[in-house]
């Protein structure tokens, strides 16, 4: 997708350029399954411009718009357009104007009757040869990025299903408590890279969570905790039983810091049944680390290990059960 991206970007600027001579361009992308415009390729930005793009469209999808194409004129004008938009500068543009000091060309995408995105250039048409080409041109376009997309998708379903495989294999290996958290949590890490990832456990009384031992990170260290439900993000996830993603922890009324300088964390509820046994954790030293797709992934695994805790919980109060009784029935044994 990205390989398709930056070229669909190259070929739209230079054919701008041969009017214009800018080259400064930026594509964003709906998300079909989340139904949010993101950020997705751009030519002309210095690193630090692009990541401030990228930060701007995800704050942008969680509060409103925050990114200015002009205004009166949204993502959502372009999108609904029929063809590209020319748009003038702006002396005294609002904060975030896209391109505010250039002509700026607004391109629609779309594929059949379904808008896919928008790219936005600095330039000039400059007659209709030049309009119908950029039409032509982007219409092919806009069918590639659509098919790299649904590769992309594809591709990154079968990685979402081997890797829920593998969490099923590592947490019914075993019906040993500690060795399947410990074995669960290494295939996490392992997989989706997560800087940090713990399981919280309620302890007998149901008021207080405390970290498993097993806990898989890029930064070895003892980490302990124990937090009152209700407090912090695993506290509020172990008490509403409801999971939390949180893009800037230093938002977070209350934050409970365990770990020098953590910024983004995902929280899932464990629960069997209706009950919550405990929470999985990741957490990551970058801001915005976490996507809704790995929350969802996160939720999904959340199930089936949670269960297999539970299982070998059960497995082991079982065979301490047999160990008693046998101890008992031996001591009666020798006493006759």
């Amino acid at each position: 997708l990205n390989n398709t991206l930056n070229t669909v970007l190259d070929e739209l600027i230079a054919l701008i350029d041969y009017v214009a001579g800018e080259k400064k361009g930026v594509v964003f992308l709906v998300e079909p399954n989340h139904n949010k415009l993101r950020f997705a390729a751009a030519r002309g930005f210095s690193d630090d411009d692009t990541a401030h793009y990228v930060s701007l469209t995800s704050q942008a999808n969680d509060e409103g718009q925050l990114l200015t194409i002009r205004p009166g004129v949204t993502f959502e004008n372009v999108m609904d357009a029929s063809e590209p938009l020319e748009l003038a500068p702006i002396a005294h543009a609002p904060p975030n104007t896209i391109f505010a000091e250039d002509p700026l060309v607004a391109i629609p995408l779309h594929v059949e009757d379904r808008p896919i995105g928008v790219i936005l250039i600095a330039g000039q048409l400059g007659g209709d040869d030049i309009r119908r080409l950029l039409q032509a041109l982007t219409g092919v376009a806009a069918v590639s990025i659509d098919k790299a997309y649904l590769y992309r998708e594809t591709e990154r379903r079968l990685e979402e299903v081997s890797l829920m495989h593998e969490v099923a294999l590592e947490a019914t290996s075993d019906l040993d408590f500690d060795i399947v958290i410990s074995r669960t949590l290494q295939a996490i890490q392992r997989r989706l890279r997560f800087e940090y990832v713990s399981v919280l456990l309620l302890d007998e009384s149901g008021q207080y969570l405390r970290t498993h031992s097993s806990y898989a990170n890029d930064h070895p260290s003892d980490i302990t905790c124990e937090l009152r439900v209700g407090e912090g993000v695993t506290g509020r996830v172990a008490q509403t039983g409801r999971a939390m993603f949180v893009p800037d922890v230093s938002l977070v009324e209350n934050y409970v810091k365990t770990i020098p300088d953590i910024q983004t964390e995902l929280c899932v509820p464990l629960q069997f049944g209706e009950r919550v046994i405990g929470v999985i954790n990741a957490e990551s030293t970058r801001p915005d680390a976490f996507n809704v797709d790995e929350e969802r992934l996160f939720v999904i695994i959340a199930g089936p290990l949670a269960v297999a805790m539970e299982n070998a919980r059960l497995h082991q109060e079982t065979q301490r059960g047999l160990r008693e009784m046998t101890a008992l029935f031996n001591f009666a044994h020798h006493l006759s």
